[in-house]
């Protein structure tokens, strides 16, 4: 029987393959490295930077030389490791239904149909301008689910998400008005909150955490990676099990060879700064080519060179390993096929459906409730977004000719997708979204009077540009037939800054899992 894998390493990270070109940059010691040898000194690379910690290279040093091993005997004994491809932990950064700004009615909205879809972990907004009002407030919406906080305690793993399954389904957040653009968080207190929301998801789940896609990577994936990690292995063993490399301290992480190397990358460490982002890719840059240098003229060139032969034990069985590593590796692009279109499908769907309440607060008026369901569909070539909803006043003002009821509501949106060609990294599936919306609100008090109008229809062209791992730009126009406090036409353009958390982790968490 096939043990689960913890949701960390397959729930929310999608495995893919990428071709040499796509591989990291060459060493310029060992230049013609191969792509596999190169993945995972990648790996061990930004293990290192991460944990400031050179000990962390014990977990990949027998990988490392196996692969330069195999490299070094390469075309010799029938063996070529530049022919595999090396492979990839993907995040669902391609998901596209999640609600990050705030409800259509705030203050500095730039949506006019909701979305259905719950944050797991954090989302962050900043927007500017509102839909149907003639304020233009900038708000800042904080969105999360009590799962994340479970997840934090226990572990962020596909049983963790299936035992706590009603809290995945739950769905908070809060929005305030920005009035301290200097630190954004100051504006998160009671005073300045502008409206909060709770979400349940009724329908549809989309997540890589679903039990859906947790049973088609138990059948179709995890297979074919756990042969690949048996022949993987099997191979370290030989090599770590070769006399004459373990003599010669090669393979051996007690040897002068992996105690130089170490020394090495803690010198670095010492003497570098790792305070920006700037300075942690230039370290994990410098430890790659410290480990490929060490490799290339400690292992590579003495094997080419004959100071260190493996023994016949090894030569005869690195041959036959090999071949069954790489009928693994391709087993595994095989499977790409099969994932991708798996994950087309299974991102469109069935139909989501949320039921959402929010809180609003207003200074000038009346605060009230908003109950409403939201919807999403995939109808080739796009998806269908609706809202339906009501408003009731909690204490209604008859002198403003306020009842029980304040509104109705209705929005139908298009939206398209396709891949954005701003988003550097190969590992950020993210998407530009396009949509046309279509929304019409009732409003009752405005029923009767003078300069106000009860019926107030909208039509909003909205572009999300992914400009970053997570972090998208809303762009939306919007004219209104009326406002909500007068009768008068609006033209009015809403710009945001989108943050979703969920996606930067998926990425995070493949780079030290792969």
């Amino acid at each position: 029987m096939i043990k689960r894998t913890p949701m960390s390493q397959i729930a929310a990270l999608l495995l893919m393959f990428a071709v040499t070109a796509s591989a990291s940059p060459q060493s310029n010691c060992y230049t013609d490295a191969p792509p596999v040898l190169l993945d995972s000194v990648d790996i061990a690379a930004r293990n290192i930077v991460s944990q400031r910690d050179a000990t962390v290279l014990t977990s990949r040093f027998a990988e490392l030389v196996s692969f330069t091993v195999a490299d070094a005997y390469s075309g010799s004994l029938g063996i070529n490791i530049k022919q595999l491809e090396r492979y990839r932990y993907l995040g669902e950064t391609a998901r596209t239904d999640k609600q990050i700004g705030a409800s259509a009615k705030a203050a500095g909205s730039t949506t006019a149909a909701e979305k259905p879809g719950i944050i797991d972990l954090l989302g962050f907004a900043i927007e500017r301008g509102a839909i149907q009002q003639e304020i233009n407030d900038t708000t800042l919406t904080l969105s999360t689910s009590p799962y994340a906080f479970i997840a934090a305690a226990e572990g962020d793993t596909d049983q963790t998400y299936r035992d706590y399954e009603l809290f995945t389904r739950l769905g908070l957040s809060a929005t305030f008005n920005l009035t301290n653009q200097d630190n954004v968080l100051a504006n998160a207190s009671r005073k300045q909150l502008t409206e909060w929301s709770a979400k349940l998801r009724l329908t549809g789940d989309r997540s890589t955490r679903s039990q859906e896609f947790q049973d088609f990577w138990d059948k179709e994936i995890q297979p074919l990676k756990t042969k690949r990690l048996t022949v993987n292995t099997k191979m370290r063993n030989i090599i770590a099990n070769d006399k004459n490399l373990n003599d010669g301290g090669v393979a051996d992480p007690d040897g002068d060879f992996y105690k130089a190397l170490e020394a090495k990358i803690t010198e670095y460490l010492n003497n570098h700064t790792l305070n920006t982002d700037n300075e942690t890719n230039a370290a994990v840059a410098a430890i790659k080519d410290i480990i490929l240098c060490s490799l290339k003229s400690e292992v590579f060139d003495k094997i080419k060179n004959g100071q260190i032969q493996v023994t016949d034990d090894t030569k005869r069985a690195l041959p036959g390993t090999f071949k069954d590593l790489g009928e693994a590796h391709v087993a595994l692009a095989a499977a790409q096929t099969r994932l991708q279109e798996f994950l087309k499908d299974f991102m469109k769907k069935g139909t989501l459906s949320t039921f959402a309440y929010t809180n609003h607060r207003t200074e000038m008026g009346s605060d009230y409730s908003e109950l409403k369901l939201l919807f999403e569909r995939h109808v080739k070539p796009m998806d269908l977004v609706a809202n339906i909803g009501v408003s009731l006043y909690h204490n209604p003002n008859p002198m403003l000719n306020q009842d029980k009821i304040r509104d109705f509501t209705a929005a139908l949106s298009l939206e398209g997708s396709s891949r954005s060609p701003f988003v550097a990294s190969s590992e950020d599936l993210s998407r530009i979204t396009y949509s046309l919306t279509g929304r019409y609100e009732r409003l009752k008090e405005n029923e009767n009077m003078m300069m106000r109008q009860p019926d107030i229809a909208s039509l909003q062209l909205k572009v999300e540009v992914p400009i970053g791992l997570g972090l998208k730009i809303p762009i939306a126009y919007t004219y209104s037939s009326a406002t909500e406090m007068s009768t008068k036409k609006e033209n009015k353009f809403n710009i945001g800054l989108h943050f979703d958390l969920d996606k930067l982790f998926s990425i995070a968490r493949a780079r030290t899992l792969r």
